[in-house]
């Protein structure tokens, strides 16, 4: 499993951290969490994105392989590991941005919206 760096945090993103339990746990970042990752004192992993955590995300779906949320649509494209996005009448492929865990897809939505992607318990 590769390590997240914290210059690809936001305070806000979920990932799981290793803080010395026999599993990860899942962990929202915090301020103060920033430095402790930059100096390798805690470990953090992304959290796989599924269809689930996007339902949880607010993003609605009429065929589980199309989610839309607010003037964007996300799908992964074909067998493949990355998603197309199209945005109102706009298909963009972006196969160099891999979105494949939770806080990537949180910090997408915050530069295209200005708003923070929250999840549903």
């Amino acid at each position: 499993m590769k390590t997240i760096q914290a210059s690809e945090l936001r305070i806000g993103n979920y990932v799981h951290a290793d803080v010395g339990l026999p599993s990860l746990m899942l962990h929202e970042i915090k301020a103060n969490d920033i430095p402790a990752i930059h100096r390798n004192e805690v470990q953090c992993y992304g959290v796989p994105l599924t269809e689930e955590r996007l339902i949880r995300a607010g993003f609605n779906t009429n065929n589980n392989k199309t989610f839309s949320v607010s003037f964007y649509d996300i799908s992964k494209k074909y067998d493949s590991d990355y998603f197309v996005f199209e945005f109102e009448c706009y298909m963009i492929d972006m196969p160099n941005i891999e979105i494949k865990y939770v806080h990537q897809l949180q910090n997408f939505h915050f530069a295209l919206t200005q708003t923070e992607l929250t999840f549903k318990d």
